[in-house]
């Protein structure tokens, strides 16, 4: 008896509360939209905005399928883009996402960028942490800052992973790492243990490999010395054998 009447009570609640919610033109339909301010509507002269959904104070889904859930948060452009997080926005042209207080996905298509005042702003870009950044078709930025430290940032296809990495077209793991040339890898001063030996000259070599090659030029170089000194000493031995003789004969004489 009591459930129906909380149920009853929160039904009443919800109908009778003003939200001040508004559903702008046609192809509308299977919109929701709940807060004050919160606007459902078509983009001008774009796809219709149905199945949109704003709820939040002042959140703003435009376009078909778009997701505003969040005060202010805004889901614009074509379709298929989420923004959930107060301020969250995502207003790339096709399937961008933001999720977290202040993300932006302002990706043409497919960004992600999930955590506080992150930010993905290319294409297929992808930001994840607080303070993360992707910025460029294809980057991919993992680890969020805090404090004074600034989260992942990666541009022009680059990767950066950890709190304050940067990667410019390279490849940039672990906590300020810096990566800014086309194709390098950089680790941030960091060792890379369990490695197996390298097999092709372009496989990294082991310490290992690195003592065992000193050892054997070492060995070699010593075979070397004592074969060249021998051949040395017998070649001198020969030669005051000669000079020897030839006083003899000299002498006899």
């Amino acid at each position: 008896m009591i459930k129906k009447f909380n149920i009853a009570f929160l039904t009443a609640l919800i109908i009778s509360t003003p939200v001040l919610a508004t559903t702008v033109g046609s192809g509308t339909e299977k919109s929701i939209n709940i807060g004050n301010g919160a606007l459902v509507t078509n983009m001008p002269g774009g796809s219709d905005a149905a199945n949109g959904v704003a709820i939040g104070n002042n959140a703003d889904a435009r376009a078909g399928n778009n997701i505003a859930i969040g005060n202010s948060a805004t889901a614009h452009n074509n379709y298929d883009s989420v923004a959930i997080g107060n301020g969250a926005s995502a207003t790339g042209a096709f399937s961008s996402i933001a999720i977290g207080r202040a993300a932006s996905s302002t990706s043409p298509s497919g960004g992600i960028a999930v955590g506080d005042s992150s930010n993905a702003s290319g294409n297929y870009a992808l930001a994840i942490g607080n303070g993360a950044s992707a910025a460029g078709d294809n980057s991919t930025a993992i680890g969020g800052g805090f404090s004074t430290i600034p989260g992942a940032s990666a541009s022009s296809g680059g990767t950066a992973i950890g709190a304050n990495s940067v990667a410019d077209k390279g490849i940039a793991i672990g906590s300020g790492s810096r990566a800014t040339r086309a194709d390098q890898v950089d680790i941030g001063s960091r060792q890379i243990t369990g490695l197996k030996d390298g097999t092709r000259v372009t496989d990294a070599a082991t310490v290992g490999q690195m003592n065992a090659a000193d050892t054997a030029t070492l060995k070699n170089a010593q075979a070397y010395t004592d074969t060249a000194k021998a051949d040395a000493i017998m070649q001198a031995n020969q030669h005051s054998d000669a000079n020897l003789a030839t006083a003899k004969g000299y002498t006899d004489t």
